[in-house]
């Protein structure tokens, strides 16, 4: 499948986003846990729910989708963690971590065998101990288990980096109104602000301070975004929402901490895409100590902005990105990041000639609404 973008007209209306994917994880297999049915409003899109959502129908729970005016509900019939049931067949999850993580930890307090696979991908990567591999959630912390286990039922005490949980008690069904992914917020923020005469507002986006540091960033180059919080007390909602009104803006460089860049790694892709279009160099600093795949990512980010005819060069943990400059299309391949893939797509919308990407199958797996969403909006 292939995908491309052109030069964009202005990105001009309302946008509503699927529903965050690390929450949309915890709500389906804590749901499963529980006595009671929990409605889901918002789940998340993509492959890696998907695998989620297969995997707990084969240890027995029922998922079923009811649709209330213009809200889709998918409803999860917890009979308890005693009515999961042992199957002979593997459990698929694809290529999502996020999934065998959390299945891990479940299934590891049963009285019960379960195999469980996945893609290549997932299968290199080391799943011992259980901590690691729940910690590789793609979350960008562990405040989201916190909100979402206290939504559940679960007596959970903070005191600075520790959280102490109170065991022997059922979890307790909910409804859960999940919030917009604020990670997927990250390509259209950026597209609406480096696309002259944008003006998009995105509505009932999570707005939780550990997923906002791309955010900031952006503010602190110029980008004009106005966040709206919706207030405490929304029914069902375990995590603080807001809309965000983006408008185009001149953007200009900055430095960005190890800290922040620690906290928006997962947006460094079409964050470097905005510096392409900021005056001066912009440097993303501290990516050494976040290990090897975090500089992998900034590779494949150098190699992306250089493609399409940006200034871009990783050295000694730093990555540089020099604006402003003309963007150019190209044919590239897609690869399987999907943070690449997509933030190739936002560069497009800003390129004299066509930005082609050769099999897109990681973008639609990882946000299937995305590509049909930014023709209509943008093309």
């Amino acid at each position: 499948m292939e995908l491309s973008t052109k030069r964009a007209r202005p990105i001009i209306g309302e946008l509503g986003l699927p529903g965050d994917k690390a929450l949309s994880h915890l709500a389906l297999v804590l749901g499963s846990l529980c006595e009671g049915n929990s409605g889901i409003t918002g789940i998340g899109e993509g492959l890696d729910i998907e695998a989620t959502k297969n995997c707990l129908i084969r240890l027995g729970v029922r998922l079923v989708r009811h649709k209330v005016r213009e809200h889709e509900i998918l409803v999860v019939q917890g009979r308890g963690p005693a009515s999961l049931s042992e199957t002979d067949d593997w459990l698929d999850c694809e290529d999502s971590e996020a999934t065998i993580g959390l299945l891990m930890g479940v299934l590891a307090g049963r009285d019960m065998t379960s195999k469980l696979t996945g893609g290549a991908d997932l299968r290199r990567v080391r799943l011992d101990p259980i901590a690691d591999a729940l910690r590789r959630m793609r979350a960008s912390g562990w405040d989201h288990a916190e909100r979402m286990l206290r939504h559940f039922g679960v007596s959970l005490d903070r005191a600075g980096s520790m959280s102490r949980v109170t065991g022997g008690s059922a979890l307790r069904n909910a409804a859960v109104r999940l919030p917009g992914d604020m990670h997927l917020a990250s390509y259209w923020v950026v597209a609406a602000s480096i696309v002259a005469g944008s003006d998009l507002t995105m509505t009932e986006i999570g707005a939780n301070p550990c997923r906002t540091a791309f955010l900031d960033i952006l503010d602190r180059m110029g980008a004009s975004i106005e966040r709206k919080p919706w207030g405490d007390n929304i029914i069902g909602a375990p995590e603080p929402v807001g809309d965000l009104v983006v408008r185009s803006a001149g953007l200009k460089a900055v430095d960005v901490s190890p800290e922040e860049t620690s906290r928006a790694v997962n947006e460094l892709p079409v964050l470097a895409v905005a510096a392409t279009q900021a005056k001066g160099r912009t440097r993303f600093k501290g990516l050494k100590v976040l290990g090897k795949e975090a500089e992998t990512m900034a590779k494949a980010t150098t190699k992306l902005v250089k493609a399409v005819g940006g200034k871009a060069l990783v050295r000694s943990g730093v990555l540089t990105v020099t604006g402003p400059t003309p963007l150019k299309g190209a044919r590239m391949e897609a690869g399987r990041d999907p943070r690449i893939a997509m933030a190739a797509l936002i560069a497009g919308l800003v390129a004299e000639g066509e930005m082609n990407l050769t099999d897109g199958r990681c973008v639609v797996n990882a946000y299937p609404s995305f590509y049909s969403q930014l023709r209509l909006m943008c093309q």
